[in-house]
């Protein structure tokens, strides 16, 4: 919901978390639980917040909790519209549309409910799953962000998985194209160590 105060989270106007947007953010931030800041102790000890320090460039944080790359497509027209400054736009992506497609029967399409985002099931399903996951959704949207393809398919393999966000990447790399804004994948299904504002600092440069 919107404009909600937690003892640790505040959830703004637009539905996001932190502060009310501005309009003048120079960069947008999409992802999933990591960048919304899921166990950080404070709305000021996130990924997109470090980086705004590191960069010297205020962030537009959309990241919501176990959102899959379709859904920051559906949000996008109103991001940008919203957001007229914006001039970068980073989508952090992978962990949960490969947790989806692991936890309900290989299923391309649909959104988590979020009861079972993190149940017993999808650990056990993660387990099973190796680094050359990481390296096949990578690749596998890269090529497609140059390429055609299309896949409607209810459930598929692994390899379709990675063709179905690479698509809706694709879509979003458009419309900011159309709005002359610069666009970047961080694709990152699995995480060991979380990166810190300087890493993401010393890959944008303003």
């Amino acid at each position: 919901g919107r404009n909600q105060q937690l003892p640790h989270i505040a959830i703004n106007a637009s539905g996001f978390r932190g502060p009310d947007f501005a309009g003048s953010e120079g960069i947008l931030f999409l992802g999933d639980s990591v960048t919304f800041g899921v166990g950080a102790s404070s709305d000021g000890a996130r990924l997109p917040v470090f980086l705004a320090h590191e960069v010297g460039v205020s962030v537009a944080d959309a990241s919501v909790r176990g959102f899959r790359v379709f859904q920051h497509f559906a949000q996008m027209p109103r991001l940008l519209d919203t957001l007229p400054r914006v001039r970068l736009c980073i989508l952090w992506c992978g962990y949960a549309d490969l947790l989806y497609w692991a936890t309900t029967g290989r299923q391309l399409e649909g959104a988590f409910r979020f009861q079972l985002k993190y149940a017993e099931p999808a650990r056990t399903a993660l387990t099973r799953t190796t680094r050359q996951v990481v390296e096949l959704m990578t690749s596998t949207a890269g090529r497609l962000l140059s390429a055609g393809g299309q896949n409607n398919a209810e459930t598929g393999t692994l390899q379709e998985l990675a063709r179905h966000v690479a698509l809706h990447i694709r879509s979003i790399r458009d419309l900011c194209s159309a709005r002359g804004v610069e666009f970047h994948v961080l694709v990152q299904p699995f995480l060991r160590i979380r990166p810190a504002g300087t890493d993401l600092g010393a890959r944008f440069a303003f």
